[in-house]
């Protein structure tokens, strides 16, 4: 992690905050965890609000000249992030229209999903 997710990632997860080149503002700063145990990092950083970038290099370093080119893989966030310590994680989804509304529950622990529709119930006058 560079620049202020760096400064942000060192405070939340406890970690050295040191630095790598440097730009017209001075020191870079970079601080990393390694791969093997990334699933308690992540966790730290999502219960902390945060959405993750897991990123993982596109070319042969020993080919590359330069910084090695880097893609995003995928990112994590509250919703789509699987604890393994819990059961189950619903996410739910509402869908209105003018005579229905449709209702889905997903469990992404389970890969269950749960759909559900019903006709519009329009309150009586009194």
């Amino acid at each position: 992690m560079f620049f202020e997710d760096a400064t942000q990632a060192s405070s939340i997860l406890d970690l050295v905050l040191t630095s790598r080149g440097t730009d017209a503002a001075g020191k870079i700063p970079m601080c990393g965890v390694p791969y093997h145990s990334s699933d308690n990092y992540i966790a730290k950083l999502i219960k902390a609000g945060k959405k993750v970038a897991i990123c993982e290099q596109i070319e042969d370093p020993a080919l590359a000249q330069g910084i090695v080119k880097r893609d995003v893989i995928r990112i994590i966030s509250a919703g789509t992030y699987l604890d393994e310590s819990i059961d189950s994680r619903y996410l739910m989804s509402l869908c209105t229209g003018k005579s229905t509304f449709g209702v889905a529950f997903i469990d992404n622990a389970g890969g269950t999903i749960l759909p559900m529709n019903s006709p519009v119930i329009k309150p009586s006058s009194y």
